[in-house]
């Protein structure tokens, strides 16, 4: 069995209305990141593996 990955923390400050916001996945945002897309589909390859078995439910439904 696989383990499922796990996103790097880059944090982020912002504030908002004087509220300091760490966001450690900020980065997950940019959508053209060669970082990002890589992690998502680490992420789905992994959901497919654990899902796998769900294969006959999904073609019936």
């Amino acid at each position: 069995m696989s383990t499922p990955p796990v996103a790097k923390r880059h944090p982020q400050v912002r504030v908002h209305h004087g509220d300091e916001v760490v966001d450690d996945y900020e980065w997950l945002r940019d959508k053209d990141d060669p970082e990002t897309l890589a992690y998502l589909e680490a992420e789905n390859a992994y959901t497919a593996e654990r899902t796998e078995h769900l294969a006959p439910l999904r073609e019936r439904l």
